[in-house]
């Protein structure tokens, strides 16, 4: 069997998993898994890995880290002479060849490899990058929201603000509702703006849902932003301050009470029944002697007939 075989298998694999296409020379292949990274300890892309995978024996393989012109080195982070054929890995976490951190920018990994008289090179361009986009939340409307009800919004629309934008960065929001089941939908963010998103209920829980936008740049780099708005599904509750007796002598002078929705109460209405001969008879609509509201809730107060 040709020991090229299990190689060839290899960078199959390989390729499935790294996120930059790979890079040819002479007899090596370069794969990285992160062309951008952001060395800030959080464990998210906080190195770049490259995988030289080698067909045949060479004299000299080497991989630097220089700057864009290529007059500067950094940093050898693979150095072989001779290297036999096979895989290798070098990983560089950002630093230069003292271990001090390199700053933000763009550098250049240099791959040599040199087998008798011939020698061939491919460069790679490497970002730093430490500073993420900045996603904002700027209102909620409405705060609560009575999906099939009359006058009320057809959805909520989420408003934020989104700065630092690259080519690249990816934005989502994540809507969580009292279960806890959470809704991912991606966000159409092209550049620095306003935004908006448009969100409407898929099923009838009410209750108190979560919302948080975040976005993520190419190095890991993640902002993020969160509020609330209520889902009403239960239509409004209307209370007496005082028990009201089916049937009395005494009938109080007036009754108080409240209609409560937290979509918020727009009018209520108000009959009372009698028995004139053995048949309920329903009074015509009356209109409380007093109204207020209070936020999310309507308080009545009405003569009573004699």
């Amino acid at each position: 069997m040709s020991k090229n075989i299990p190689i060839a298998l290899l960078l199959l694999f390989l390729l499935s998993l790294w996120h930059a296409p790979p890079l040819r020379a002479g007899e090596v292949t370069l794969l990285i898994n992160y062309p951008s990274i952001s060395p800030n300890g959080d464990g998210v892309k906080d190195f770049l890995t490259a995988t030289l995978i080698v067909d045949q024996p060479l004299d000299t393989l080497a991989v630097t880290m220089e700057d864009l012109s290529g007059t500067t080195v950094f940093d050898t982070i693979f150095f072989s002479a001779p290297a036999a054929a096979g895989s290798f890995s070098a990983v560089w976490d950002g630093t230069d060849s003292l271990n001090l951190p390199l700053g933000e920018g763009e550098y250049t990994l240099h791959l040599y490899e040199y087998a008798g008289v011939t020698g061939e090179s491919v460069h790679r361009t490497i970002i730093i990058d430490l500073t993420p986009a900045d996603i904002t939340i700027d209102r909620i409307e409405p705060g609560v929201y009575a999906p099939g009800y009359p006058d009320t919004a057809a959805a909520v629309s989420i408003y934020y603000l989104v700065s630092g934008f690259n080519s690249g960065d990816m934005a989502r929001a994540i809507v969580t509702d009292p279960k806890d089941l959470q809704e991912f939908i991606p966000l159409s963010v092209t550049a620095d703006g306003a935004y908006s998103l448009k969100w409407k209920a898929k099923s009838n829980t009410g209750g108190i849902h979560t919302v948080e936008l975040e976005i993520e740049d190419q190095a890991g780099n993640k902002t993020s932003d969160g509020g609330v708005f209520e889902v009403d599904t239960e239509g409004p509750s209307a209370e007496f301050n005082q028990q009201i007796p089916l049937k009395t002598r005494t009938v109080p002078e007036e009754i108080t009470g409240y209609c409560h929705d937290p979509a918020g109460v727009s009018e209520v209405l108000l009959t009372w029944t009698q028995k004139i001969g053995g048949t309920t008879v329903e009074s015509d609509r009356f209109a409380p002697h007093s109204t207020w509201m209070q936020n999310d809730t309507v308080y009545w107060l009405f003569e009573t007939p004699d």
